[in-house]
């Protein structure tokens, strides 16, 4: 079951980005996509960001930038026992961005093994895309129990 944590968007410079107040449920599984412009007239290859939260250890799923170099999109996930009530800071280190938007959401009753709930990461895929529009499909390996 997917429950949304929080949504948001800040279109200022800046190196750090703070979301809204969020409370996970212990041990659910809490997936943040993290979406970054850099700065214009820079050459700079863009930072991952990291993510940090009480309670939590946030690790990288996968990320891509696109071909210019100027977007990145990043999967981070987290799980943890007894997540606090806390905004969620995104950092890029000091690597000022043009604006970043975020989306988190929590899963529950997934696989709870492994390292900040990489057992319940099957797997991941990149697709890229031209134009406004991004199709993909691929086989789940449990129809059941698969969640995207």
């Amino acid at each position: 079951m997917a429950t949304p944590l929080t949504t948001g968007s800040a279109a200022n410079d800046a190196a750090q980005y703070t979301t809204a107040e969020i409370q996970p449920s212990p041990n659910a599984l809490i997936l943040a996509f993290v979406s970054s412009v850099r700065r214009p007239l820079t050459s700079v290859t863009l930072n991952t960001p990291a993510l940090s939260s009480p309670g939590l250890t946030w690790e990288v799923v996968d990320t891509i930038a696109t071909s210019d170099n100027e977007r990145r999109l990043t999967c981070l996930r987290a799980r943890g026992p007894a997540p606090a009530k806390a905004p969620v800071v995104i950092s890029f280190a000091d690597q000022i961005q043009d604006l970043c938007a975020w989306s988190l959401v929590e899963y529950a009753d997934v696989d709870a093994t492994g390292v900040s709930g990489s057992g319940a990461i099957g797997f991941s895929k990149q697709l890229t895309g031209t134009g406004t529009r991004l199709d993909g499909t691929f086989a789940p390996a449990d129809p059941t129990r698969d969640h995207t």
